[in-house]
């Protein structure tokens, strides 16, 4: 009698089971070929059904098919012209492709209709630094940062907008910011240590670099940039060594490369700084400062 109880809840669990399953499966994120799989089935039992597009379009974009998924997205701007989320997820595929204009479009209209869409915000002010409309991307970063002020990618935009408009003051203060919402922010790190670097402070900027080495031990940009704040604060030795571990994570940086031979030039290691200013010019012929360190060492490249 017992076992007969058993086989028939076993029966009736996994008939349900069937039933659940392409619900479950096209909302899940690990597996995203059962997503695919579970969301394509949803579209066959109804093809009206506009979040089934979006989210097979967002694990099609996942496994980097940008076609198929701008594909999806427009079907379900199709059946609901008023998704908000559509949009702005079809304009992070534009973005992926490198189109910026159709990117601006769809992110425009996604904040039309959803002014609370912080995410779309960002991503334009993104587009609008990287393309030098420097006043856009502050502006939204700011919207941004004011529907959700623990946008902590938000204050690292806004603070770069910031930088590149030679405000180092309120760089520094966005910079700080992500840092206090995430204390593991490594870019925010990154960018204040270079800041603090430009201004002279250079033992706060060890200390920034050295937080960036201990979140991403393999960064050899910030075991590179450490490098020169010791160089610049006359310690060579540690200068090295910095210069060393970025090498030995890059071997084929040129401007660790470059770095190297300026701390070995300073070390009295000439001939060795050479080697090294030569090589970074094999891999960079426009790297300038190995150029002009030649130059002045009296050497050719």
């Amino acid at each position: 009698m017992r076992r007969d109880w058993l086989t028939g809840f076993a029966i009736v669990a996994s008939v349900l089971q069937a039933h659940a399953s392409p619900v479950s499966d096209c909302r899940q994120e690990e597996d995203l070929k059962l997503a695919i799989n579970g969301c394509s089935a949803l579209i066959a039992q109804g093809p009206d059904d506009a979040a089934a597009y979006t989210l097979r379009g967002d694990a099609y974009r996942a496994i980097g098919d940008l076609t198929r998924a701008s594909a999806d997205y427009a079907k379900a701007i199709e059946i609901d012209p008023r998704d908000a989320e559509a949009y702005y997820r079809r304009g992070t595929v534009y973005r992926k492709q490198n189109d910026a204009g159709r990117a601006v479009k769809d992110y425009t209209k996604a904040v039309e209709l959803d002014p609370k869409l912080y995410g779309a915000y960002f991503a334009r002010a993104e587009i609008y630094r990287e393309t030098g409309d420097l006043a856009r991307a502050l502006s939204d970063n700011d919207a941004s940062i004011g529907i959700n002020p623990r946008a902590t990618w938000a204050y690292l935009s806004r603070g770069a907008v910031y930088q590149a408009n030679g405000d180092a003051t309120r760089a520094i203060v966005d910079y700080t910011k992500a840092i206090e919402i995430n204390p593991r922010e490594a870019d925010a790190y990154f960018a204040r240590a270079n800041i603090l670097r430009g201004m002279g402070s250079f033992e706060k900027a060890v200390a920034d670099y050295t937080r960036v080495i201990e979140i991403r031990p393999t960064d050899a940009d910030a075991y590179n940039n450490r490098a020169w704040a010791h160089y610049s604060m006359g310690d060579p030795v540690r200068a090295l060594e910095d210069a060393g571990k970025a090498l030995q994570i890059r071997p084929y940086d040129a401007d660790a490369l470059d770095t190297r031979g300026h701390v070995l030039e300073m070390l009295g290691r000439r001939a060795e700084a050479i080697l090294d200013y030569k090589k970074a010019i094999r891999l960079n012929p426009d790297i300038e400062s190995s150029k002009e360190a030649l130059k002045r060492l009296g050497a050719n490249h």
